[in-house]
């Protein structure tokens, strides 16, 4: 077992056994209420599959949006390389002027690519806050809703803890029934 793997493992104990003691004695002589607990994976609701129709729909159209953005990257990518393997096929044979105009150009042509990338990743980020804001607030209010419905004191986020909780009773997640409920209802504009 790997050191990380140790303190991975040491960490998954030390939560379990907090979750279990939480509810008991704390103190020699008080006693604390019991919670119910859940946990759901708010990644799910995104799943193509089996998430959230309303949020899934949106996302599929912002990745149709952004389509032509990176179809475009990918041709100059396609340029750049066919390029770089012309240099370094002729390299020997050609002129050096002529080697340098092409690393020159191949330079340029890294530096556009960089600047498309990340003006691309900025748009993916404005248009995926503006679209999907609005259907994460209606989500989380309806979680809110869902959770009182049925009592439940406290709700772990499986996707913001990465791995450092370790369920074993799958009663405990409520991530399908709360996304089968979402998908029930009618969707709000």
């Amino acid at each position: 077992m790997r050191i990380n793997d140790l303190g991975k493992w040491c960490r998954y104990v030390f939560i379990v056994a907090l979750l279990v003691c939480g509810s008991t004695v704390l103190a020699v002589g008080q006693t604390f209420p019991t919670a119910k607990i859940a946990v759901i994976d708010v990644d799910e609701f995104a799943n193509p599959k089996s998430g959230i129709t309303r949020l899934v729909i949106a996302i599929g159209g912002i990745d149709k949006e952004m389509k032509p953005r990176r179809d475009d990257i990918a041709q100059f990518v396609a340029s750049h390389d066919k390029l770089a393997k012309e240099v370094n096929d002729t390299k020997d044979l050609a002129e050096k002027t002529t080697i340098a105009a092409k690393v020159a150009q191949l330079d340029k042509m890294r530096a556009d690519i960089e600047t498309k990338q990340r003006e691309g990743q900025t748009l993916l980020d404005r248009r995926m806050h503006e679209v999907t804001q609005p259907i994460y607030a209606d989500i989380m209010q309806a979680l809110d809703t869902f959770v009182k419905k049925r009592s439940i004191d406290m709700v772990i986020d499986l996707s913001k803890i990465g791995g450092s909780v370790m369920v074993a009773n799958n009663a405990f997640d409520i991530t399908t029934a709360f996304i089968a409920e979402y998908n029930a209802k009618p969707a709000v504009p």
